[in-house]
């Protein structure tokens, strides 16, 4: 990778000729610190809208969130890894209905076992039709909150909404980075364009983060 051939600088010479390649020197220096703290840097992960079966493989793959953390966060100290959602409600009282709803209690109830802690949204209703509202508020309330109060170096979103660029930029003003992953055929280019980084994990990633 590109990053290693910043981690050893060129013999420089001694004297006046060696002016220009010392300056040279400070400017390697502050781009391996840079460098460095992508992977020594605290990550806080916010997740959102991140749907297995949307990746087109069948049968879908049996994703391991807690694997899924670790395997993104790649070594970095993580202080918090929260799942934004909105909440499901049985409002047309059919059994079908109870089915998705104690469905995604059970989701909910397992990411909590793995440390995750769930920011439920409300969920509005249009012809029995569910659709989320307020949850990307959620999202950059949390991620302009996390900046001010210093939770975290790094904040990792794991979503393709782009109504998130706004808070993404003002994070970032304020000296924090954000790095926008996504599953393929997932991505939002309004956040790719506007994060510090971006990844996006293919099938060859899938083998690393199922049960």
């Amino acid at each position: 990778m590109v990053y290693y051939s910043l981690l050893s600088p060129p013999p420089l010479p001694s004297g006046k000729g060696g002016t220009f390649l010392w300056r040279k020197l400070g400017l390697w220096r502050r781009q391996r610190t840079r460098i460095e703290s992508l992977f020594t840097s605290t990550v806080a992960i916010f997740y959102h809208g991140l749907r297995n079966s949307r990746l087109g493989l069948t049968p879908a793959p049996n994703i391991d969130y807690k694997k899924l953390a670790t395997y993104i966060a790649r070594g970095r100290t993580v202080t918090s890894v929260r799942w934004y959602v909105g909440i499901l409600r049985n409002v047309n009282h059919t059994q079908s209905g109870q089915k998705l709803v104690s469905r995604q209690q059970r989701f909910l109830a397992g990411l909590a076992k793995d440390g995750y802690t769930v920011k439920p949204g409300r969920m509005m209703y249009r012809n029995g039709q569910p659709t989320e509202k307020g949850v990307d508020v959620k999202i950059a309330v949390d991620l302009i909150t996390g900046a001010i109060d210093d939770h975290y170096d790094t904040a990792i979103l794991f979503t393709s909404d782009s109504d998130l660029a706004p808070a993404v930029k003002t994070v970032q003003s304020r000296g924090k980075r954000v790095q926008n992953i996504a599953f393929w055929g997932a991505t939002s280019i309004d956040l790719i364009k506007c994060c510090r980084a971006h990844r996006i994990l293919s099938r060859s990633d899938i083998p690393n983060i199922v049960v």
